[in-house]
């Protein structure tokens, strides 16, 4: 029988890697990955807040506010949006070299999708199939899947 998680296909009878469909929900501090898997089921793959990464075992939790201290100057908060920007596309450039995910679907502010088109690598931009520019990242976890169905065409 095949292994992991490839199936087979019915008239070839050859293995056929499922496609794998990131869903980056982002803002200026934090972002949540979550992936749609072949029967369209939608679960946490990872979650980076403030540049720091958390595994799918922290659930899908609600994204940490801006600290005071940056809500006080917003000209930090501008520099700390692009360095998280910059972040982001760049673990998304390394995960699509690691064979992570073939598609993806941003879901962002305005703001940070025009931040990310500017800095995503050319192969990440090719795998974009569908942006929104949604702020979800305060939708609690056990709301999300229900709010990702309400922007992005599914299935995937």
């Amino acid at each position: 029988p095949p292994s992991g998680n490839a199936i087979m296909a019915p008239s070839e009878g050859v293995l056929v890697k499922p496609t794998r469909t990131w869903i980056v929900i982002a803002d200026g501090s934090g972002a949540r990955i979550l992936q749609v898997d072949g029967d369209g089921r939608i679960y946490l793959e990872q979650a980076v807040i403030n540049g720091r990464h958390l595994t799918s075992t922290d659930g899908l939790t609600q994204m940490a506010p801006p600290q005071q201290a940056q809500m006080e100057r917003p000209g930090a908060a501008k520099v700390l949006e692009n360095l998280f920007a910059s972040q982001l596309a760049a673990i998304l450039a390394a995960q699509l070299r690691n064979g992570a995910f073939d598609r993806l679907v941003l879901i962002a502010p305005c703001t940070m999708l025009e931040k990310l088109a500017k800095m995503i690598h050319p192969d990440v931009r090719g795998t974009v199939i569908f942006e929104s520019d949604k702020d979800l990242t305060n939708v609690p976890g056990h709301e999300i899947v229900r709010s990702i169905r309400e922007v992005v065409p599914l299935p995937l």
